[in-house]
């Protein structure tokens, strides 16, 4: 089974200077082109590197599924994430949902 997740997708205008490399626009077209299984986002509703909102800015352009966990800043250590069981068990395809 091939699974594309996108964690926390920036905005491009969001990115600091030290990630200029990253502030490049996304080509729908492409990344729906080179993903065989399935594509999802995954991000929070309080990301500060993504104030519009990943489902708001790619996830209609991508036509794919969008996971909000509330309050979840950038998903990094930072924020407290860590271990993540119910996305191990999404990347094997054991459950339909990266939930945390």
């Amino acid at each position: 089974m091939d699974r594309l997740l996108l964690v926390s997708p920036p905005a491009p205008e969001s990115v600091p200077p030290a990630g200029a490399s990253f502030r490049v626009p996304m080509d729908a077209e492409a990344v729906r082109a080179s993903v065989c299984g399935e594509l999802r986002i995954v991000s929070s509703d309080a990301d500060p590197y993504n104030p519009v909102g990943a489902g708001t800015l790619y996830g209609a352009a991508l036509t794919c599924a969008v996971d909000i966990i509330p309050g979840a800043g950038h998903i990094t250590p930072d924020d407290g994430y860590g271990p993540w069981p119910a996305l191990e068990a999404w990347c094997v395809g054991d459950t339909p949902t990266v939930g945390r």
